[in-house]
């Protein structure tokens, strides 16, 4: 199967798997949440030479017992407060609301996060230092969005033997205890995941709810929140996570296959924890990608990864 056996790293969790690219990089694209879309024109801002954030955009979280407006924004020192009025902030939404959660099902840790959208040219950092200065803000960054990992590598005929990693983990001794539980799902927040590959398609979770499920209509294996996209911006999120990467390098599907590939049936390689379950969530947008790469960007990592636990 195609799924690297080389050097690997991956997170066995709910968590994004990226690598930070340098340097500013034209976009044209439609970054949404749940609850509306907004039209991005221009350059993604560089914070240091390692970090890309989306223009106009940043996140904001209130400390506990504030009430979260755009007003409460301006209360800041007089510096800061020429900063935000220039950024002009157009309006706010809670990121749990992008999500269609209800506040019971919620950490407190997320409840007051809110999206700020700004109109002016003031980059995310600078405005996000100045909202920082606020006495009812816990904390103002950027909306940082992130370069999936470099996946150059030649694919191969995977055997167990080759899979050296195994060993150094002591997953032989391990399985021994156990190989995991279908009771247990892991949500691989990525670039989608090829549920319909021979060596996964056993293990990929469905969702038994997702008849019901009116927030996200008909996702009965998963979520994508980047739909496939159309050259021009505007994607429309989908009930079909699969795997934005062409083969053979399609970076989801290979941290799927590290975690719970099918083991015993003959053909390519065995998960870590190979009895477990693969939530697909696929969080990247196949019009906003690195354009001398052409790879995607992680951009709804904060919904990908509530969207699993949730």
């Amino acid at each position: 199967m195609n799924l690297k056996l080389g050097s690997l790293k991956a997170f066995i969790a709910v968590a994004v798997v990226l690598l930070v690219s340098a340097g500013t990089t034209s976009v044209h694209a439609s970054v949404r949440g749940g609850a509306g879309t907004l039209g991005m024109h221009g350059s993604m801002s560089t914070i240091d030479p390692n970090k890309l954030a989306l223009p106009g955009v940043v996140i904001v979280k209130f400390k506990p017992g504030i009430t979260p407006s755009v007003q409460e924004l301006f209360k800041v020192p007089g510096f800061e407060r020429k900063i935000v009025t220039e950024a002009n902030p157009t309006g706010m939404q809670a990121l749990l609301q992008t999500m269609h959660m209800k506040l019971d099902k919620a950490s407190q840790a997320l409840s007051n996060i809110y999206i700020v959208h700004y109109s002016s040219t003031v980059t995310p950092a600078l405005m996000a230092k100045s909202l920082s200065m606020n006495p009812n803000v816990q904390y103002a960054e950027p909306h940082y969005i992130y370069k999936v990992s470099d996946v150059n590598f030649t694919p191969n005929d995977s055997l167990i033997a080759d899979q050296y990693a195994l060993s150094l983990i002591q997953a032989f001794n391990a399985w021994n205890i156990t190989e995991g539980d279908s009771s247990v799902v892991v949500g691989i927040v990525d670039t989608g995941v090829n549920w319909m590959h021979p060596d996964l398609y056993a293990n990929i979770w469905h969702n038994p709810n997702w008849q019901s499920d009116t927030n996200y209509p008909g996702d009965s294996i998963g979520w994508d929140f980047g739909g496939k996209g159309t050259g021009s911006g505007g994607a429309t999120p989908d009930n079909n996570p699969e795997e934005d990467f062409p083969p053979p390098y399609e970076h989801g599907t290979h941290v799927a296959g590290i975690v719970a590939a099918v083991a015993n049936n003959g053909i390519g390689v065995a998960g870590v924890a190979p009895h477990c379950r693969i939530m697909a969530v696929k969080v990247t947008e196949a019009d906003l990608t690195d354009p001398s790469t052409g790879d995607p960007y992680i951009v709804y990592g904060f919904e990908g990864i509530i969207y699993a636990a949730d």
